[in-house]
């Protein structure tokens, strides 16, 4: 079996099996009837933004801060605590600050976001068809 039909039979398979804690030993033979088409979509740039290193961000925010250094430390603090110990929603606390959110979001997006160094995201592919089993003798043992 070539590499392009083992992927497709396995997309398509996408087997629910959940095997017992051990090993099994599995043997067998399977003959199978493969119609699919694999479709692949470009690959893609974006900037990850998940990679922002927030400790260094939040170290030049200190180092910035200048005579108010000690007080926006301690604000930092006691939002980082209450966000991270408060189970209440924070859903009204935010509609109050949704304006001045949107302009920083704004802001940070056009200044900073978009000087990010661009990545490649791989494009993604899917299998549309049926692999039908014709014939099949597994054989399962422990082990």
């Amino acid at each position: 079996m070539n590499d392009i039909l083992t992927f497709a039979v396995g997309k398509l398979l996408k087997s629910k099996f959940e095997p017992t804690v051990g090993s099994t030993k599995v043997k067998g033979q399977v003959v199978v009837d493969v119609d699919a088409v694999i479709n692949k979509a470009a690959d893609e740039l974006y900037v990850p933004s998940v990679h922002i290193p927030y400790l260094k961000v939040f170290a030049n925010f200190a180092k910035i801060s200048g005579i108010t250094r000690e007080a926006a430390l301690k604000n930092f603090k006691k939002a980082m605590i209450e966000s991270l110990t408060n189970d209440k929603d924070a859903g009204e606390e935010l509609e109050n600050l949704v304006p001045d959110l949107e302009k920083f979001e704004e802001i940070i997006s056009k200044e900073v976001l978009e000087k990010l160094p661009k990545q490649v995201r791989k494009g993604k592919v899917s299998v549309k068809g049926s692999v039908t089993v014709a014939d099949s003798l597994p054989v399962a043992e422990a082990v």
